[in-house]
């Protein structure tokens, strides 16, 4: 049988063996998978996922745009993890063939667990096609793909699931660095393409793998690859039109241009060689676990390479020193004869290192700055995937290679036996650890689009009589400046009830959302202080869809909108109300005004002698970017305690992008300044009110008698003074009332203007 039909039957075989594997180990998933949800925890952006493309399939209009969440904004697709791609393929091919929508899960699961088949079979070519012989390329192509360290992010991050990707692309670049045909670079192409559809990371590790192999082949080839027609055309292929294509559709998808640039972990979802040399997989035993615990690794830089891997980089930094010694300098560098491994090693070691944070993280911060787009790509410890895949494909091409160049193969093949084992054990591991999480039944969600899951609580309503559903406790997570956590299980209800009615949410749960867009939708939830905005950027009358967690969560905002709506249903863990837009307007100028004419009554003015015992300070303080700024430091010597004490104050340009992110440090220290109470969290936490782009941060904490009170702002991705202005430290349990001007009243440092009610 020729070399031909040898690579054909083997990546058929290799790609059997997967399906029938995963059919082994994940027999009750397969039988069922149009009722399961790939989810970790509570759900958390699993299940936000899964939502995102259910919606977009069965209630979107527009391709490029979703309306399931950020009501009355939409977002554009490509920031809500449904995988772009697939879900308007889905959605089309509904249209044609009705009904096809009811399998929307099986057919997402599907695909899931049929790319790790796919890299199987992809990473045998690549081996077959280095001279790997069949049999150790079709086990080492099933190995490594079960080992995948992107398995484990099928419990919440499928868009990164694809394991055939990486592996792919190494096997295009093979076959372009032999032959420079036309087809490898649209096959590339095609690859880039998808890549950006499906997740955004994806672009950036091909763009990495791309953009170092040229420099590579261009130094050791020039004769080849140094012709400008090559060069010019190639690139522009694999990358560049793909890319600019990709960014036209997304700059269609949506006008929003003020979307976060400043993401928060970069230094923080790094890899390390630990997290890429030992195991964290509980299934290995506690040690390696607990190793990896203890130097508080964070699970986005988890990597593992692998026994094999790791002694593949082991073996080859023994030799590369001793070709040093022996002053062997162009063999050091090589791995093997052929140029291809070579190239991998490198560029995939390079690769690495980026995934560390080197250079950044050598005292070179500030050039984070100047990375423009790439600096979205946050989580850089998901970039050692390369080296993963990289390692453990040369490591059987390494040991392929010793086997065919020794006349005694005996200790060669057991070195083979013996590792093409431990590969497979430790898959078998991988395996067992995302197990349980592909297990989990979820029908009253997968199903909630075809008969009502919660029919105690929507009997008697109309969809139709709605324009959106608000959820109480409101979250809102994705603008990259504040975050509001779900909480009491409404994030899974109002996804259920969105998806059963096709109404959209006010809620948001989705990447890099419109920074003035967020302010806005929180507004509308704060206390009752000034017209939120969003009330004018309604598209209609219609009434809004409570749903309220019967829990001790809510706000004093969300209290206020759920005391003024109409309940219509209830059981023990929701409530389900109504609300008009327009009475809702006319109950929040009806409570300005009777809350401030209260006040007026009482005469309670903070510059009379029989004021309470307050803190004030209304000059503006000017705080340092680059160092600790104190706001307060000292004992409240008149007041009364202990006692809950308020704290509040103003803070200029807050809607500025990442100053909500700032860390604001409150400390209560006893009389020999031991600290005994401890809070470290980003301001934007404790925002009440925005008044001209000034924000009102207000938060309570408790002081015992002869306490001192200790307020400092950390400094963070803020280049610039901060000014902070009017603080207000005040017992709980005490208003303080002002009349600033003809038309302005301060209550509690909330501003009340009197134009909104008159």
């Amino acid at each position: 049988m020729n070399r031909w039909s040898n690579k054909r039957l083997g990546a058929l075989a290799t790609f059997i063996i997967s399906l029938i594997l995963l059919y082994i180990y994940f027999t009750p998933v397969i039988n069922s998978l149009n009722t399961r949800i790939f989810s970790t925890g509570d759900g958390g952006d699993g299940l936000k996922a899964y939502y995102c493309y259910l919606y977009h399939i069965d209630h979107d209009s527009n391709s490029l745009h979703f309306e399931g969440m950020n009501y009355p904004y939409g977002e554009s697709i490509f920031f809500t993890d449904n995988q772009p791609l697939l879900s308007e393929v889905v959605r089309i091919a509904n249209s044609i063939i009705p009904g096809i929508n009811q399998y929307s899960v099986g057919i997402w699961n599907g695909l899931l667990l049929l790319s790790i088949a796919f890299a199987a079979m992809v990473i045998f070519l690549i081996l077959f096609e280095l001279g790997v012989p069949l049999t150790l390329s079709i086990v080492a192509g099933i190995g490594i793909s079960m080992l995948s360290p992107q398995i484990g992010r099928m419990g919440a991050h499928y868009s990164l699931s694809y394991v055939f990707v990486i592996p792919l692309a190494f096997y295009l670049l093979l076959k372009f660095s032999k032959e420079q045909k036309y087809r490898y670079s649209l096959a590339m192409a095609a690859l880039t393409f998808w890549a950006g559809f499906t997740h955004m990371y994806f672009i950036a590790m091909l763009a990495m793998v791309i953009f170092l192999f040229w420099i590579f082949y261009l130094i050791v080839q020039p004769k080849v690859f140094a012709k400008w027609k090559t060069v010019l055309f190639h690139v522009m292929i694999q990358f560049i039109l793909p890319l600019v294509l990709f960014q036209l559709l997304v700059s269609l998808s949506s006008e929003v241009s003020d979307r976060g640039s400043q993401p928060y972990g970069f230094f923080i979802y790094l890899s390390h060689p630990w997290s890429i040399l030992f195991p964290a997989n509980p299934q290995y035993g506690t040690f390696f676990a607990e190793l990896i615990k203890e130097k508080k690794l964070e699970w986005e830089g988890l990597s593992y390479v692998g026994i094999i891997g790791a002694l593949t980089v082991v073996v080859f930094v023994i030799k590369l020193l001793t070709q040093l010694v022996r002053a062997r300098f162009t063999q050091a560098f090589q791995f093997g004869q052929a140029l291809f491994p070579t190239f991998l090693f490198w560029s995939s070691f390079i690769i690495l290192l980026y995934s560390f944070g080197i250079p950044f993280i050598l005292g070179l911060e500030h050039w984070v700055d100047y990375l423009g787009p790439i600096k979205q790509m946050r989580s850089i410890g998901r970039f050692a995937w390369v080296f993963f895949y990289a390692m453990n494909i040369l490591a059987f091409y390494g040991m392929a290679q010793f086997y065919l160049q020794q006349t005694k193969k005996l200790i060669p093949l057991l070195v083979i036996i013996v590792a093409a084992g431990i590969l497979l054990f430790e898959g078998h591991l991988n395996y067992k650890f995302i197990k349980p999480y592909l297990k989990k039944e979820s029908t009253e969600f997968t199903d909630s689009r075809h008969y009502k899951s919660t029919p105690d609580l929507l009997d008697n309503i109309n969809s139709s009589d709605y324009q959106s559903i608000l959820p109480l406790p409101y979250f809102h997570i994705g603008s990259e400046n504040i975050w509001k956590r779900s909480a009491c299980g409404t994030k899974e209800m109002a996804f259920n009830l969105s998806l059963q009615t096709g109404l959209p949410l006010h809620a948001v749960m989705m990447g890099r959302t419109s920074i003035s867009q967020t302010y806005k939708s929180l507004e509308l939830t704060w206390e009752p202080t000034n017209n939120p905005a969003i009330f004018n950027e309604l598209p209609s009358d219609k009434k809004i869809l409570i749903i309220a967690a019967n829990c001790d969560q809510l706000t004093a905002g969300e209290e206020f909108i759920l005391n003024h709506s109409t309940p219509l249903s209830s059981n023990e863990q929701f409530t389900i109300a109504e609300i008009n837009p327009i009475s809702w307007q006319f109950k929040h100028r009806e409570y300005r005004k009777n809350l401030i004419q209260s006040h007026q009554s009482t005469n309670q003015h903070i510059h009379q002698s029989t004021d309470p015992p307050v803190h004030q300070s209304t000059g503006p303080l000017s705080l340092p970017y680059n160092t600790y700024g104190r706001i307060f430091r000292d004992t409240l010597a008149n007041f009364s305690l202990p006692d809950e004490i308020v704290v509040s104050f103003w803070v200029e340009n807050f809607t500025e992008d990442a100053m909500p992110t700032l860390q604001l440090e409150t400390m209560i220290l006893d009389q020999s300044d031991q600290c005994t109470k401890y809070i470290l969290v980003p301001w934007g936490n404790y925002l009440k009110q925005l008044f001209d782009g000034w924000g009102l941060i207000e938060y309570t904490v408790p002081v015992q008698a002869g306490e001192k009170l200790s307020i400092v702002l950390f400094p963070g991705k803020i280049k610039h003074e901060i000014v902070v202005k009017d603080l207000l430290i005040r017992p709980a349990k005490q208003s303080v009332y002002m009349e600033l001007d003809e038309k302005t009243r301060v209550l509690n440092n909330r501003l009340y203007l009197i134009d909104q009610w008159q």
